[in-house]
């Protein structure tokens, strides 16, 4: 039996056991899921020796942002450098939680949780929360925060989107957020996705609502950001769901659990194309679940003109986009898929 089919095997039995059932649909997306983040190594498998030569190279590259689990009898031991720091802390007590109560076999498994790893994994798989598109060795995982749990947040998303009708939500695109995504004491600051952004925003107010929240990566050193108005207070997530449109833009990487909440808000969603990814990216369709917006925001603009010309179609893609977020970003989903891509490592390692 080859090895990625011995992983839904015992991934159906592990869920059986413990009555984790879900949909067909929700299935089939796991599994589908799980054979092309594991797809590298599924031939070749993974070996001791191999592990030990990855985490050589990852403790080398990224020493400051990799770990080493180690799973036996239900228990987790963690090599790293930063054995508290809140990744590595949530996902060793998920795995942990994970091993108890289901009974994950003994195996290691590594992760790098840096905002985006810099480079490959060759000769094992590597867990990380977000990754460029072409990394097929770094093997995508729930990130931190929803192991954690969102529940809070969702309610009060859940909420808002009951209390503002889409017909009362402002046409405007809105956006609040930090000066990440690049350096801003280069020359080249302005290019930043980020500030072209803002950019657009102190020009044409009428169409977008983007301000700077919090000024670092060089920003607060920045004269040309002192001068006007790059920056305003803060809005909550609570808020910002008075506005149609809702921007989501890159920073260092993702953007992370924003655009969870974007899409669960009921505004229609205007993402930026990009390069990085979380693990349930391959699920989000353009024009479906979000307006797709070119890498440096060159149609913007067009795009909210669009929306604003094609109102019952934005109100459509914002109401999939909102079941969308409804169906998949359920905290035991989450653990789910992590369960799914570490029983595939433990299935290959045998």
């Amino acid at each position: 039996m080859r090895p990625i089919q011995r992983l839904f095997d015992q991934l159906h039995l592990y869920r059986e056991i413990h009555g984790w059932r879900a949909a067909h649909p929700e299935d089939e997306a796991v599994r589908t899921a799980v054979h092309r983040e594991l797809s590298s190594f599924a031939d070749r498998g993974i070996t001791a020796a191999a592990i030990d030569r990855q985490w050589a190279v990852l403790s080398a590259q990224e020493p400051d942002l990799s770990a080493r689990f180690t799973v036996r009898g239900g228990r987790v031991r963690v090599e790293a450098r930063s054995p508290r720091h809140e990744r590595v802390r949530w996902t060793v007590w998920a795995i942990e939680r994970l091993a108890r109560r289901v009974g994950l076999p003994d195996h290691d498994v590594l992760l790098n949780y840096s905002d985006v790893p810099d480079g490959d994994a060759e000769h094992a798989p590597v867990l990380c929360f977000c990754r460029r598109r072409r990394l097929t060795g770094m093997v995508l995982i729930p990130d931190f925060e929803i192991l954690r749990g969102e529940d809070h947040l969702s309610r009060q998303i859940d909420r808002a989107a009951s209390r503002w009708p889409w017909a009362d939500r402002q046409r405007i695109a809105f956006w609040r957020g930090a000066t990440t995504g690049g350096m801003f004491d280069q020359p080249e600051w302005a290019t930043i996705p980020r500030a072209r952004l803002v950019a657009l925003s102190r020009t044409n107010p009428d169409v977008v609502n983007a301000r700077f929240t919090r000024l670092m990566q060089g920003a607060e050193s920045n004269a040309a950001l002192r001068v006007g108005d790059w920056s305003a207070p803060e809005v909550s997530p609570v808020d910002s769901v008075a506005y149609r449109y809702l921007v989501d833009v890159d920073g260092n990487s993702t953007s992370w659990s924003r655009l969870r909440w974007l899409l669960r808000s009921g505004s229609l969603v205007l993402k930026q194309e990009s390069e990085h990814e979380q693990w349930y990216y391959p699920q989000l369709v353009p024009w479906r679940h979000f307006l797709p917006v070119a890498p440096d925001l060159s149609d913007l603009l067009d795009r909210v003109a669009w929306a604003r010309a094609h109102d019952a179609e934005a109100q459509a893609i914002a109401e999939e986009g909102r079941r969308f977020a409804l169906q998949r970003f359920e905290r035991l989903k989450a653990f789910h898929h992590l369960l799914a891509v570490l029983v595939g490592i433990s299935a290959l390692s045998a």
